[in-house]
């Protein structure tokens, strides 16, 4: 909250409500964990404020700062997350029009809207999804030569249909 009031501040923002900030990011945080901020009586709107905390893309932590007061932080964790479907990241891959039929794996991982940022994978993570894409779709390959790693596509699968597909179960 203090960096975003520095922020801010520094861009002659005078209107700034810190109640209303300390709320968004109370909103932001409920998305992502299992928190403190849920509140013990449920309303529809905190039945719908938990929608990412399946993606487990958010940790929460405590430590004593200097002041011997504990205090709670959270990270951002890029992993392996092994119950990401492959599905979903084809899907977020075939969505983003900045990509064309090759794309390099460093877009892929650090992109603009990459599926690395997205799910917060780590290389490893985003390669076992790319080696599962490639078993999934015979119109794509993986290519490493000459320093140059790339998802390839002869034609792109509908992105509508891979999630039909998958959601059929």
């Amino acid at each position: 909250m203090n960096f975003l009031l520095r922020k801010l501040e520094a861009n002659e923002q005078k209107n700034v409500n810190a109640n209303t900030i300390n709320s968004d990011i109370s909103v932001f945080i409920r998305n992502y964990l299992n928190h403190k901020y849920r509140n013990t009586k449920t309303d529809i709107e905190d039945e719908f404020s938990n929608l990412f905390i399946d993606l487990q893309l958010m940790n929460s932590y405590q430590s004593e700062n200097v002041q011997k007061k504990m205090v709670e932080w959270y990270q951002v964790e890029n992993d392996l997350k092994p119950d990401l479907p492959a599905e979903i990241v084809l899907f977020s891959i075939l969505d983003n029009e900045k990509y064309g039929n090759s794309i390099s794996l460093k877009d892929l991982q650090t992109g603009e809207n990459s599926p690395g940022n997205i799910f917060a994978l780590n290389e490893d993570g985003l390669l076992n999804k790319i080696e599962r894409i490639v078993e999934m779709c015979s119109d794509s390959t993986y290519t490493q030569s000459a320093g140059v790693r790339e998802l390839q596509f002869k034609s792109k699968p509908d992105k509508w249909q891979i999630l039909n597909e998958y959601y059929s179960y």
